[in-house]
């Protein structure tokens, strides 16, 4: 699925198979107008909830939102509620710190760059961490009260080093 991002957040194509029509799409994009980051990120994760299957949401941005109804503490919330892992993707010289909290709060990872040459690479990485990936379960020791949507924090970490593998993962849930 492709969103654009202006003073609302619009399906210009739809979550297919079709990567033709998802490029044609991002051809048509227009990349000067304002900028409704926080709704847009709420948007898109909402209309990804009813969907099947793993989930992630690649975003493009500068980080700066113009014009949004929801805070950047109101997108991490809704973001830490899903499922999906958000690989923001920055352009500029720094790397944006709510982009950097949006990756780490989903398990997913924020990127800078500083030359669009950079863009086929950063996406390969992505494509390839998401092939390789491992979902673990667990059954907490404190109960959960049905209805409660407590946040407990969580961390995954691996015994005797890990030897050279690196573990990304959220750091926490919300109960249902």
């Amino acid at each position: 699925m492709v969103v654009a991002i202006n003073n609302d957040a619009e399906v210009i194509a739809p979550l297919s198979s079709d990567r033709a029509a998802q490029a044609r799409a991002v051809e048509r994009l227009d990349p000067w107008s304002t900028t409704a980051l926080h709704d847009a990120v709420i948007a898109t994760l909402d209309r990804l909830e009813p969907e099947n299957g793993r989930q992630a949401l690649v975003v493009f941005s500068d980080g700066t939102d113009r014009y949004s109804r929801a805070t950047a503490g109101e997108v991490i919330a809704r973001a830490r509620r899903s499922t999906a892992l958000i690989y923001p993707i920055a352009f500029g010289k720094q790397r944006p710190p709510f982009l950097a909290e949006l990756a780490s709060a989903t398990g997913g990872r924020s990127f800078l760059l500083k030359d669009a040459r950079e863009l086929d690479a950063t996406l390969a990485t992505i494509a390839r961490e998401l092939r390789f990936q491992y979902l673990l379960g667990y059954a907490p020791r404190q109960s959960i009260e049905p209805g409660t949507h407590e946040w407990r924090s969580i961390r995954v970490a691996l015994r005797n080093g890990g030897g050279g593998v690196r573990v990304r993962a959220r750091d926490g849930y919300t109960t249902d």
